[in-house]
């Protein structure tokens, strides 16, 4: 949810969920997961899933990523449901996680 947007979770509606479609060469669990119902109405906070990912040797093939949820605008007195999908492509971070700052690494 963007706040400069002023869109918030619908938590009265079925609670965001998402499901991931791998390539052969991957594993990913758990596969589809739902958020857990929040008691109130409405709120922004962040919904986070945290998955495993296998690789079982080479693949250049990206995961496909669905994410369903319900949002409202108050001010322009709407909700809706929204539905975003995602091409995930695993890649070897080259930098190893290093942070690049002014003048070199960090």
């Amino acid at each position: 949810m963007d706040p400069i947007y002023h869109v918030h979770w619908n938590n009265l509606a079925a609670p965001l969920r998402y499901e991931i479609t791998t390539p052969v060469k991957v594993t990913v669990s758990p596969l589809k997961r739902q958020a857990s119902k929040v008691k109130e109405p409405a709120d922004i906070d962040p919904r986070e899933f945290l998955v495993d990912v296998k690789l079982t040797g080479e693949s250049s093939d990206p995961l496909q990523l669905t994410v369903s949820y319900f949002a409202c605008n108050d001010e322009q007195g709407w909700c809706k449901a929204v539905k975003q999908a995602y091409t995930i492509y695993i890649r070897r971070d080259r930098d190893a996680g290093r942070v690049m700052r002014r003048g070199g690494f960090g």
